[in-house]
């Protein structure tokens, strides 16, 4: 274990500058995917959202013209 301390992918400096940004921020982001690893996931989540919301858009929709 102790010979894995270090080796990590990433650089945690800039994790963390990268973390204070975000809590500091404006408008600070609800999640904050930090790293290829974590964005992939990201996306690929947003991407099946989109598709079953697609999939499902007429049984969630009323017509036009009528309230639900």
């Amino acid at each position: 274990m102790s010979r894995m301390n270090g080796q990590q992918p990433g650089d945690p400096a800039k994790a963390g500058a990268a973390i204070i940004d975000a809590v500091m921020a404006e408008a600070p982001p609800c999640r904050l995917p930090l790293g290829h690893d974590a964005l992939e996931r990201v996306e690929t989540k947003l991407r099946c959202v989109s598709e079953e919301l697609e999939t499902w858009r007429a049984v969630g929709m009323p017509p036009r013209g009528r309230r639900a």
